[in-house]
């Protein structure tokens, strides 16, 4: 397990995003993807402790983490970002409201792929988050993808046991 699952698997955050959907899903439909998308109850909290953790784990002061707003809302989002490379290594969001938002998987939550969906059709709703479409719309599709593969292994499992002799 990479440090940064250790303390997502300690501090019970959620991670959503193209992480979460690579977790859920075989590898052919995994996209790459460096940073960490985190639900959080305590967004700045977590932030300054992963920062802390990372640094740690270097040796040395090489991150820091910052708040920045989000493109759509009033609601903000903390960074936690490697100096030497000014790479955002992960962003933390308030946990949203609702029911079954997670798989638990090795004892570490990820976000449904039904949430995923959810969510990125809202995006490409939003003509503000244009941005972002083309590769909302790659994800959605590839959930899309995945769901009909696993409807029609079940559907050729129920046709292969169907037997009137």
């Amino acid at each position: 397990m990479r440090p940064i699952e250790e303390f997502i698997k300690k501090r019970k955050d959620i991670i959503h995003g193209r992480k979460a959907l690579n977790k859920q899903m075989p590898q052919k439909y995994w996209r790459e993807t460096t940073d960490w998308d985190l639900f959080s109850n305590s967004v700045k909290k977590d932030a300054d402790k992963l920062q802390n953790f990372l640094d740690k784990k270097v040796g040395r002061d090489r991150f820091y983490a910052k708040q920045t707003p989000l493109t759509d809302s009033k609601r903000k989002v903390w960074k936690v970002i490697d100096r030497d490379t000014e790479q955002e290594v992960a962003d933390f969001m308030s946990t949203p409201k609702g029911k079954k938002l997670y798989n638990t998987i090795e004892g570490i939550r990820f976000e449904t792929l039904q949430r995923a969906k959810k969510v990125y059709k809202k995006i490409l709703a939003n003509p503000k988050l244009a941005h972002r479409h083309a590769k909302t719309l790659y994800d959605l599709q590839t959930i899309e993808a995945y769901e009909r593969e696993l409807k029609q292994r079940t559907n050729t499992k129920v046709n292969n046991n169907f037997n009137i002799f």
